[in-house]
């Protein structure tokens, strides 16, 4: 058989040689070429066998082309399990977009091979590692370990058989997971209510609103340990809401809620400034705020609130069916774990925001008053 091999090779080079004009890489490239069809055409062949110095030839002549024959023969070879273990290896030493072929897709390649480059290669490299489909626990590990988003979601939209509960929860803890990813997540992992609420920033209208029944029903309306009511009622804070929002003056209302709810200024103005309504649908309730109140403040307040009748329909069923206290639950967890993405800006359904100048957190909310006259007089009403 080694003879045979040969004899094709040997064929074969003489044949391309002397139909070319000779360059000053063109007999290595050739010879390379060559080496490759044939141990792909042995392998479709059935045989098992490639002698040993061809692989050894392989080895000496890969140094010497230029990188994009290098990557043209790593993206031809990497799913053949004839190449020798020592070739692979040559091949995922060079850089990531040489390597990358046949570190996703190498059936010669080790776990040690794999995890050395999960542990230490550079990012790109272990982003080809991410998407096979073959990886151990210890490999996933240490891909996780990486922090890195673009890692996460090979692994989750692979649906690794290792991606087990507890990876799920590392995984969700991955600052700015793509939408697919997170929703991906959300779809097949039974992950925990701090994990869901870090998802919930990253995901669609619909997604949210599983995250949120999903919490509900592990809570089953349970009042034990409810924190006590805010100082204001419900009622009348749903009140000076309404009429804030009336104006235009989301900044005010977020300044309110964080009064409310001891949130910080920033996590506030990203409930009131989201573009889908479900964050101050929460948030009203978690203030105590009647339903029927929180909708007419979503109405003035969400954009697509105000101009799609099935999204106002959809948040005012939200609103009416989360209790202040899973609501509270919900905003606490924003609370412990706020968002890694910054919110979408967006102008109010049906008066824009006045300018105001930048307020401490720590400031006293203004009074509704104030804010009527202080409109008043910019606008000449």
């Amino acid at each position: 058989m080694d003879q045979g091999f040969e004899e094709r090779f040997q064929d074969a080079l003489s044949t391309l040689i002397g139909s070319r004009m000779i360059e000053a890489d063109d007999v290595r490239a050739t010879a390379l070429n060559t080496l490759t069809d044939l141990i792909l055409e042995t392998a479709r062949r059935g045989d098992r066998h490639v002698p040993a110095h061809f692989g050894e030839l392989m080895g000496a002549l890969l140094p010497r082309v230029s990188p994009q024959i290098r990557a043209t023969i790593s993206r031809r070879l990497a799913p053949c399990d004839l190449v020798s273990p020592e070739i692979a290896r040559h091949i995922i030493a060079e850089s990531a977009e040489i390597a990358a072929p046949m570190l996703r897709h190498s059936p010669v390649l080790t776990a040690s091979d794999l995890y050395a480059v999960a542990v230490g290669d550079c990012e790109e490299k272990a982003r080809a590692v991410a998407a096979r489909t073959d990886l151990t626990a210890d490999m996933v590990s240490a891909l996780i370990d990486r922090q890195d988003p673009a890692i996460a979601t090979s692994l989750v939209l692979a649906e690794t058989a290792v991606v087990d509960g507890s990876t799920a929860e590392r995984i969700a803890a991955i600052p700015n997971l793509p939408r697919a990813a997170a929703r991906r997540l959300i779809e097949t992992a039974d992950l925990s209510d701090d994990a869901l609420a870090r998802l919930f920033w990253l995901v669609d209208e619909d997604a949210r609103r599983t995250i949120l029944e999903r919490i509900a029903d592990r809570r089953g309306g349970d009042k034990v340990n409810e924190p006590a009511p805010p100082q204001n009622s419900g009622v009348e804070l749903g009140d000076t809401l309404f009429a804030l929002a009336a104006v235009g003056e989301r900044a005010e209302i977020a300044h309110r809620l964080a009064s409310t709810l001891s949130l910080p200024r920033a996590l506030s103005a990203r409930i009131v400034g989201d573009l889908h309504g479900e964050p101050l649908a929460v948030a009203t309730r978690a203030a105590g705020i009647p339903a029927d109140q929180a909708t007419g403040i979503i109405l003035l307040t969400v954009t697509e609130a105000g101009s799609s009748y099935d999204v106002l329909r959809t948040l005012a069923g939200l609103a009416e069916r989360l209790t202040p206290t899973i609501a509270r639950h919900v905003v606490g967890l924003w609370n412990s774990a706020p968002a890694s993405r910054s919110a979408a800006r967006h102008e109010p359904s049906v008066a824009r925001p006045s300018a105001r100048a930048p307020r401490s957190a720590a400031g006293a909310p203004r009074r509704l008053e104030d804010v009527v006259a202080d409109l008043s007089r910019r606008t000449g009403s």
